[in-house]
């Protein structure tokens, strides 16, 4: 049987008694066999974005975890309250920082399973904020989750005193948020296909680089097999075929410190980026 998917939750108020954060705790309540929810709680801690800092030697610890605990989830739940008909700083700022691309062509965002709620206690109840962080997951390349949209309007009369949601529309709502999210994610073993196709006279060192990569990868968690193959029909080009029992595994290992040495290496060997295929099962 398939272990749940590890969904990463985000509040994105510090607020000691916000509704967001209640929220998302009441989600952790309601989740499916499927899910196994843990809550971020370090957004306090991120610093203003600064480009000059984000590289992975010198990005702020704190960046550094938040970063690695998305590649890590096989999904992410955001809830958001709504500053000034738009996203609160504090979490436009964490997308910043998660957002840019890793040691290979992508952030730890990229094509992660999203589902998005938000509570406020106007008769709006976020929607606008929502509207502008979809807006944001549009660009990031999210597969974000779009039906059942979560707008706890009025949040002040949907939560008791103790900060438990009460209100049985929305917990149904939330619910289904959540089962949809669940078949969004891809907690089954997935299978990697990449074309690596060498520059004019580096064949061979193409073919050395991926090589080297096979004992390390092996090694590293949820590797199932790691291989390489000539392309028969390109006397130039390496087919890797990998199989790691989830995506989140997989997006790991894109940003293990062996592969920031291969793409490194890649973009003088490489006539592009290695073109890949996923097939969940």
């Amino acid at each position: 049987m398939p272990r749940p998917a590890r969904i990463l939750a985000i509040s994105g108020s510090l607020r000691e008694d916000s509704f967001n954060s209640a929220l998302v705790r009441a989600a952790r309540k309601l989740q499916p066999s499927t899910l196994d929810i843990e809550i971020f709680d370090g957004l306090r801690d991120i610093g203003p974005y600064d480009q000059d800092l984000d590289t992975p030697e010198l990005r702020p610890a704190p960046v550094a975890e938040l970063r690695r605990r998305i590649a890590e989830a096989d999904g992410l739940l955001i809830a958001t309250p709504e500053f000034n008909y738009g996203i609160p700083g504090v979490l436009k700022n964490a997308l910043d920082w998660a957002s840019t691309p890793g040691p290979g062509a992508h952030s730890p965002l990229h094509r992660k399973p999203a589902a998005i709620m938000g509570a406020a206690p106007t008769n709006f109840g976020s929607v606008r904020a929502q509207l502008a962080l979809r807006q944001a997951f549009v660009w990031i390349d999210a597969d974000l989750v779009v039906k059942p949209e979560v707008v706890v309007f009025r949040a002040h009369e949907r939560f008791d005193e103790t900060g438990n949601l009460t209100d049985p529309g929305t917990i149904d709502l939330v619910s289904g948020l959540l089962d949809a999210l669940a078949a969004k994610t891809r907690c089954g073993a997935v299978t990697v296909v990449a074309r690596l196709t060498a520059r004019p006279g580096l064949e061979d060192r193409v073919r050395e680089t991926a090589l080297s990569l096979v004992d390390a990868s092996r090694a590293e968690p949820g590797n199932l097999s790691y291989r390489t193959f000539a392309d028969l029909t390109d006397p130039g080009s390496l087919v890797v075929v990998e199989e790691w029992e989830s995506r989140a595994a997989f997006d790991a290992h894109l940003t293990s410190p062996h592969m920031a040495e291969a793409f490194a290496a890649g973009a003088a060997l490489l006539t592009g980026p290695p073109v890949e295929h996923i097939i969940a099962s």
